[in-house]
């Protein structure tokens, strides 16, 4: 957690240091640049990332371990340089509505290597248990981005920006691979995975792949929809402002999840720690999350009028409705499917996400013709509150599930 509020500090500071550093436009077509290649990283190595952690933190020999590390790497390696291959055909070949991205789209078309390898050797250090050097590394990424972008938005514009990406990820990459206990023992190790081990990490990896991606595109549907039928950039404005602090909240149920993950994935068969774990989880967190849900519900006037201005009191509404939000997707939609995830269940997730998409899609249209910004934010809760539904009763059986193996066992 105290990684993830330095580095949403320190992207903060940064990213009003480029602002105040570019022109509108040049950050404007930066920007766009940057968001095209986002969509290209929903998939991101396949989710090879999400096998790797399940897979390298479930109790199993060593060099089965190692096998798995090695045959994630190449596989999320070769993956993503066809998606930059895939960037850069796009950059030639398809319209782009700021035509002066296109160079710097086709400049970024290898962020997903570095990026995929970055978070390769993170995965690494989390599955060690290694979380200080896990959170060393990540902030390191964080600071040199944050140096390199200001330093290069000052010398070289919208280039020094591009550069500053690839410095941070190759550099932190570097420094996890030297982290990491199994850097040789990767590269040596005589086990082999069968096809059947390959085909269990990739399945596992794309079902995972494409909850993320799901709920990822929910977030860019809310505001794309808003902006068709609402029509008005001052509406735009206040929506994204409403959504500021409820998602960079988001780092504390994320953090807590990153810490805890190994210790569930590695005792996914007895039920007694599971039980006892998924106790302790969600008992902190409904505590944590209800006061600070509280808190800026009661102060919302307050914080929008100080942070942003009174420009902006129209968003005190949609901030409160969001912090809602916050609460039930940091307190049960999170946790379940993290812990439904530990236990191999990622099926289940995709049907939700897939169920709960489209139903944000129905609801956005309804709701925001009938109530306007605010129809948004009530979807993004109605959504959140069914997910969460779905998840919990089918958490909780297969955590039962686990006893009646153990039984039978």
């Amino acid at each position: 957690m105290g990684t993830g509020l330095l580095n949403k500090i320190v992207a903060f500071v940064a990213n009003v240091c480029i602002v105040r550093i570019l022109s509108r436009d040049a950050y404007g077509i930066f920007g766009y640049a940057d968001n095209l290649v986002n969509f290209f990283l929903l998939v991101s190595g396949l989710g090879m990332i999400n096998g790797v952690m399940q897979f390298g933190s479930e109790s199993r020999p060593d060099a089965e371990k190692n096998a798995y590390f090695k045959y994630g790497l190449r596989f999320g390696s070769v993956f993503n340089l066809l998606l930059s291959l895939l960037i850069i055909l796009y950059a030639a070949f398809i319209p782009i509505s700021i035509p002066e991205s296109r160079k710097y789209l086709a400049m970024l078309s290898l962020l997903p290597l570095t990026n995929y390898l970055f978070n390769f050797f993170c995965t690494l250090l989390r599955c060690q248990k290694e979380n200080k050097l896990y959170a060393w590394v990540v902030n390191l990424n964080s600071i040199l981005y944050a140096a390199c972008a200001i330093a290069g938005a000052k010398v070289l514009r919208i280039t020094g920006l591009v550069l500053a990406l690839y410095a941070a990820n190759v550099c932190s990459a570097f420094v996890g691979m030297a982290l990491t206990k199994y850097n040789s023992e990767i590269r040596e190790t005589e086990y082999r995975l069968n096809s059947d081990q390959k085909k269990r990490i990739i399945h596992f990896s794309s079902v995972s792949c494409v909850n993320s991606a799901v709920a990822n595109l929910l977030y860019l549907l809310d505001v794309f929809i808003l902006g068709i039928i609402m029509k008005d950039a001052g509406v735009i404005a206040s929506y994204k402002i409403a959504t500021t602090i409820p998602t960079a909240l988001l780092f504390l149920p994320q953090g807590i999840n990153l810490f805890v993950y190994p210790y569930f994935a590695e005792n996914n068969d007895d039920f007694a720690k599971i039980k006892k774990y998924t106790k302790l989880l969600f008992r902190y967190s409904l505590l944590m999350n209800g006061v600070i849900t509280l808190i800026l519900i009661v102060l919302a006037p307050t914080v929008i009028k100080v942070i942003w201005g009174e420009k902006f009191l129209d968003a005190v509404p949609l901030l409160r409705i969001l912090m809602l939000n916050y609460f039930v997707s940091a307190s049960f939609r999170i946790n379940a499917g993290n812990v439904l995830a530990t236990l191999r269940k990622v099926n289940v997730t995709m049907v939700v996400s897939i169920v709960t998409g489209i139903a944000n899609v129905g609801l956005d249209i309804l709701f925001i013709r009938r109530l306007g910004a605010q129809g948004a934010a009530w979807a993004t809760l109605t959504v959140m509150s069914l997910s969460s539904m779905m998840l919990m009763p089918a958490m909780i059986r297969s955590i039962k599930k686990l006893k009646t193996r153990r039984e039978s066992i």
